[in-house]
């Protein structure tokens, strides 16, 4: 397809655009392919997303994105170029080029290989991941169904108590993986960072730890360990009191 129209709406397993997506338009997919750009007022729910030059907003498993420009991703997993401005929630990002005043959010990594402007916030908190609330909030709601029906079972002595009470155990445990992510998170940045950059870790309790990169340094992951009574940031022995 040469371009995607104002206010056009297109569906489809697998779409390639050769062109622009214009303003206005809503893209449903499994796979999208753009060579041009996704403009601001346009938005794509698909699953894997590979776009030249992103303004809009994409809802997706994996992107793929040649230049962020002004655009916002929620995804699984984000590979970007160079973010030239805009918004990133993922579980994990890799940005090879950052430029100034973006927000990266992650629950489990984020990884830079240069900074070149400032005032970027680097974040590790789950509750900042759209794709994660939903997620966690359909495992409450899957939770709730299967301990009803656990309930019956139990009552009614029938042969599917273990495997409902399999299922219960594999998504407590996911929902534990999601919202101790911070335990093993890092924040990584590869070389030396020259402006005044800030990152963040966001406990599950909403304790915060900032730190302001020191100019011209050199550092290795940043990531948070947990005592009984502090919060300590790596490599920088950053030390604070556990609030909960």
């Amino acid at each position: 397809m040469l371009e995607l129209q104002e206010n056009e709406e297109l569906i489809s397993d697998n779409i390639h655009i050769i062109g622009d997506v214009h303003t206005q338009t809503i893209i449903d997919a499994i796979d999208l392919k753009v060579e041009g750009t996704t403009h601001a007022g346009s938005t794509q729910y698909v699953k894997n997303a590979t776009i030249f030059t992103h303004q809009g907003l994409l809802r997706c498993h994996n992107a793929n994105v040649t230049l962020l420009d002004g655009g916002e991703i929620h995804a699984s997993h984000a590979v970007i170029d160079t973010c030239k401005s805009g918004s990133i929630y993922a579980q994990s990002v890799k940005i090879k080029n950052l430029n100034s005043n973006i927000k990266v959010c992650a629950s489990k990594f984020i990884i830079i290989e240069h900074i070149h402007g400032l005032n970027n916030v680097l974040t590790i908190d789950y509750k900042q991941v759209p794709i994660l609330i939903s997620k966690l909030e359909l495992i409450n709601e899957d939770v709730e169904d299967l301990e009803k029906l656990l309930l019956q079972a139990q009552e009614e002595n029938l042969d599917t108590q273990d495997d409902i009470e399999d299922e219960l155990k594999h998504l407590k445990n996911e929902e534990k993986e999601i919202k101790n992510s911070v335990h093993s998170a890092k924040i990584s940045i590869t070389k030396k960072i020259m402006k005044a950059n800030v990152l963040s870790f966001v406990t599950q309790e909403d304790q915060v730890i900032s730190y302001t990169p020191e100019q011209n340094q050199e550092y290795k992951p940043f990531s948070l360990e947990f005592t009984k009574d502090f919060l300590i940031l790596h490599p920088v022995n950053l030390k604070t009191l556990r609030t909960i």
